[in-house]
C-alpha cells in the first residue's frame, strides 16, 4: 500500500499462534423492537486492516461495543484476541487499543501527564521511542492541556494512548470522519500497526475513504453484512455504468447482449451500458466493434451497498 515505516524499526511482541483477532458467530442486538445487529459472521485476521463501512444506523458503533464488552449481545458469541468479549473483557482489554467516536478526557491534565497516567494503568511495558515517533508524527504539544484541544487533537491523543501499548489489536470507531485535518496521518500509523504485527479493525460512514486504508472491507446495513471482500472486488460485483464512444456506429443489440449487461442504450458512435459484475466481458466486445475511448462511472456506497444487498448473503 506505499506506507512510511513509521515505527517499523521496533519489532512487536509476538501474539504466538493466534491467526483470528476477531471472530464473532450469528451476533444479534436487539432493542425493543429494533434489531441493531442481525447474525454478524464475521473474522478479522491477525496483520490484517480491515474496514467496517456502512450507512449512519447501521450497527457498526453496536457491533464495536460488543467487542470491547460495553454492550451484551442477545445472541451469538464474538472472541476478540483469543478472549470472550463478554466474559473475559478484561483480559481482552490487556492486548487491545480502543478508540471511540468522541473520548472524553480529563482537561485538567496536559497530554504528556495523560499518556503517563495511561501508561501507568496497564501492566504492560510502553514502548517509549513508539510513542514519541507517534507524538512527533501528529504534531502534538505534550505540554498543553487536554482541555485546550481541538477534538480531532483529542482522538491523536487518544490514539497515541493506547497504541504506545504496542495493542495487538487497534480498533477505532469513525475516526477517519473525526481526525480532520489529522486524517492524513492515518494510513502512515494504520501501516506501522500492521508492519508490527498487529491488525486494525476501523468503522467508517465514507466508504471512498476505505480506500487507501482497508485490506479487507465489510459493508454492512441495517444490522446485516451485505458483503465481505476486498474493495476492488466489492466493486467488481456492484453496477457499472459504462460509456463508450466507438470509431463507427454500433448496434445496440451488440452491446446488450454482452455478458453482465443489464441495458444498453445506443446514439450514433456513443454507447451507454449498465453492468452488474464484471466489465471485462463488455470490454472484450467493445474492442471487437472499434472502440475509441471508455469512461466508468463507478457507484458511489451507497449505490453499491443497494446493488450487493439485493444479491444472496455472504458469510465471511
Amino acid at each position: 500500500m506505499g506506507w512510511h515505516t513509521v515505527g517499523a524499526r521496533w519489532p512487536r511482541r509476538s501474539i504466538g499462534t493466534m491467526q483470528t483477532v476477531v471472530q464473532t458467530n450469528g451476533l444479534t442486538k436487539s432493542y425493543k423492537n429494533v434489531r441493531a445487529l442481525d447474525g454478524i459472521d464475521l473474522e478479522v485476521d491477525s496483520g490484517e486492516i480491515f474496514g467496517l463501512v456502512g450507512p449512519e444506523g447501521s450497527g457498526r458503533t453496536t457491533f464495536v461495543r460488543i467487542l470491547m464488552g460495553l454492550l451484551r449481545p442477545t445472541s451469538g458469541r464474538a472472541r476478540v484476541v483469543g478472549y470472550n468479549a463478554t466474559e473475559a473483557a478484561y483480559q481482552a482489554h490487556r492486548l487491545v487499543g480502543y478508540v471511540p467516536h468522541r473520548p472524553v478526557l480529563p482537561p485538567r491534565l496536559t497530554t504528556g501527564e495523560f499518556l503517563d497516567r495511561v501508561a501507568s494503568f496497564r501492566r504492560t511495558e510502553v514502548d517509549t521511542a513508539w510513542r514519541r515517533e507517534l507524538i512527533g508524527l501528529l504534531e502534538l504539544d505534550t505540554t498543553e492541556r487536554l482541555g485546550e484541544l481541538s477534538d480531532p487533537e483529542i482522538l491523536a491523543v487518544t490514539l497515541v494512548s493506547v497504541l504506545q501499548k504496542d495493542p495487538d489489536l487497534l480498533i477505532v470507531d469513525d475516526l477517519v470522519e473525526s481526525m480532520g485535518p489529522l486524517a492524513w496521518a492515518l494510513p502512515t500509523i494504520f501501516g506501522a500497526q500492521q508492519s508490527r504485527g498487529g491488525a486494525v479493525l476501523f468503522t467508517s460512514g465514507r466508504f471512498d475513504e476505505c480506500t487507501e486504508l482497508a485490506d479487507r472491507v465489510a459493508l454492512i446495513d441495517r444490522g446485516r453484512l451485505v458483503a465481505v471482500d476486498s474493495l476492488r472486488n466489492l466493486r467488481k460485483k456492484g453496477r457499472h455504468r459504462i460509456e463508450l464512444v466507438f470509431s463507427r456506429p454500433v448496434d445496440q443489440s451488440v452491446l446488450a447482449s454482452a455478458p453482465g449487461v443489464l441495458g444498453a442504450m445506443v446514439q450514433g458512435t456513443v454507447g451507454r451500458v449498465l453492468v452488474a459484475g464484471p466489465v471485462e466481458p463488455l470490454l472484450d466486445v467493445a474492442h471487437d466493434h472499434g472502440v475509441v475511448d471508455v469512461v466508468h462511472h463507478r457507484s458511489g456506497p451507497e449505490e453499491l451497498i443497494l446493488d450487493l444487498a439485493a444479491q444472496p448473503r455472504v458469510a465471511s
